[in-house]
C-alpha cells in the first residue's frame, strides 16, 4: 500500500530502515561519545597528567589526576605527586642549609611538620647558628675587637668554652687598665689546699709596664721548688726551676688563650755583685725568676720584698709559715758559690749569699711574666 502525503508518497519500508538507520546513528553516536567520555579522554588526560609529573609539574599534575581520579591509579599518583612536592621541599631546604641560610631553612623545615628527620635537621641549623656565631666570637677576638667578642660570647650562654672566654676578656679589659703597683688576677693555679673545688685564681703584683707590656710578679709564693734537683755547679739557664716554670707551670696555670698573652722576653744574666760567680747566659722566658737586681729594683724597701705562701704551698709541699708570715723565695741571679742561688730572706732582704741550689729549707717560688697587650686593646 502506498501513502500519499500531500503530492509524495513514502513507502512505508523505506520509512521504517529510515528510522532504524537514524536509531543506529544514534546509538553509535552514544557509543562514540561513550567511549570518548569514558576511555578516550580519561586516558588523553591521565597521559598529560602522567607527562606534567615527569616534567616536575605536580601541582598542575595533581589537577589533571583530581579531573578523574577513578582512572586507572590516578589517586596513587595524586599521592607520589605530593610526596615529590615534600620531597622537593625537603631537598630544597637542604640546599639552604648547604648555603648556610640557616634560619631560612629552619623555617622550611617547620613547615614540613616533621617530615623524614626535619625536627633533627631543625636542631642542627640551630646548632650550626650557635657554631656560627661562636667562630664569629673567636675572629673578633683574633682581631683584638675584644668587647664586640665578649658580647657575642655573652649571648652563647655556656656553649663550649663561651664562659671561659668571657673570663678571658674581663682579663684582658682588667690588664689594659692596670698602672704599676695594682694586683690583678690572671690564671690559676691551686692555692687553698681544697683540690676539690678546682684551681684558684693567681693575684699578680704589676711591676712595671711598658711598651704595651706589663711585668706580673705574683703575689704569693705558689709552689715550693728546688732551684736545682741535684747539687751541681748551674746557672738559671740550665737549672731544673727553669724547667719546670716554663714547661710543668706554664701549662697548669695558664689557658691557650692567656698563654697567647705572654710574651717571651729575656730574662739578662745578671751577675751576683758581691761574689764572683758566673750567671750563664741570658735566657728566652715565658716564666722567670727576677734577679737580685730587679728585686731590688722594683720594691722600694725590704718591707715590701716580704712574701708569704699560699695554703697549698705552705701544707702540701713542705714549706712552713713564720710567725710574721713570709718565707725566703728563689732568685735567678747565682749566689756564692756555683752551686748556691740568691734569694729574698724571711725579712724581705736580698740574700746574695743564697742557699744550695737543692736545699732542702722551705724556699718558694714566686714567678714572674711579661704581658703583651698591644693585639689587645680594642
Amino acid at each position: 500500500m502506498i501513502i500519499e502525503k500531500g503530492n509524495s508518497y513514502i513507502n512505508p519500508k523505506k520509512r521504517i530502515r529510515f528510522k532504524i538507520f537514524i536509531t543506529c546513528f544514534v546509538f553509535l553516536f552514544l557509543v562514540i561519545a561513550c567511549i570518548l567520555l569514558i576511555v578516550m579522554i580519561p586516558k588523553v588526560k591521565y597521559n598529560n597528567a602522567i607527562k606534567l609529573m615527569d616534567d616536575g609539574k605536580y601541582n598542575e599534575a595533581i589537577s589533571a589526576f583530581e579531573e578523574h581520579k577513578e582512572y586507572k591509579d590516578s589517586e596513587i599518583k595524586i599521592e607520589e605527586c605530593k610526596k615529590a612536592i615534600i620531597d622537593n621541599k625537603y631537598n630544597n631546604t637542604l640546599e639552604l642549609m648547604t648555603k648556610e641560610m640557616y634560619a631560612e631553612a629552619i623555617s622550611a623545615f617547620e613547615e614540613l611538620d616533621g617530615y623524614k628527620d626535619s625536627k633533627l635537621k631543625i636542631e642542627e641549623c640551630k646548632n650550626a647558628i650557635i657554631e656560627k656565631n661562636y667562630m664569629k666570637a673567636l675572629m673578633l677576638m683574633n682581631e683584638g675587637k675584644i668587647q664586640d667578642a665578649h658580647d657575642v660570647f655573652l649571648q652563647l650562654g655556656d656553649y663550649k668554652d663561651s664562659i671561659l672566654k668571657i673570663e678571658f676578656i674581663n682579663e684582658i679589659k682588667q690588664l689594659n687598665n692596670v698602672i704599676v703597683g695594682d694586683y690583678i688576677k690572671f690564671g690559676k693555679y691551686e692555692q687553698d689546699n681544697n683540690l676539690s673545688n678546682g684551681k684558684e685564681k693567681i693575684e699578680w703584683l704589676v711591676t712595671d709596664k711598658k711598651d704595651g707590656k706589663i711585668l706580673l710578679l705574683s703575689k704569693y709564693l705558689l709552689d715550693y721548688k728546688k732551684y736545682n734537683s741535684s747539687y751541681i755547679e748551674t746557672t738559671w739557664e740550665s737549672c731544673t726551676l727553669r724547667k719546670w716554670l716554663n714547661n710543668d707551670f706554664y701549662t697548669i696555670a695558664f689557658s691557650a688563650d692567656e698563654q697567647s698573652l705572654i710574651s717571651k722576653e729575656k730574662a739578662s744574666a745578671d751577675h751576683n755583685p758581691k761574689h764572683e760567680t758566673n750567671p750563664g747566659n741570658t735566657t728566652q722566658d715565658n716564666i722567670f725568676l727576677l734577679s737580685g737586681l730587679e728585686a731590688k729594683k722594683y720594691f722600694g724597701s725590704d718591707d715590701a720584698r716580704k712574701c708569704s705562701p699560699t695554703e697549698y704551698a705552705a701544707v702540701t709541699n713542705g714549706m712552713w709559715k713564720f710567725s710574721s708570715g713570709p718565707c725566703w723565695w728563689w732568685l735567678r741571679t747565682p749566689g756564692r758559690t756555683q752551686s748556691d742561688a740568691s734569694l729574698v730572706d724571711t725579712n724581705g732582704i736580698v740574700d746574695y749569699l743564697g742557699d744550695y741550689v737543692n736545699s732542702r729549707a722551705p724556699i718558694g717560688v714566686r714567678p714572674a711574666l711579661w704581658i703583651d697587650l698591644n693585639d689587645n686593646t680594642k
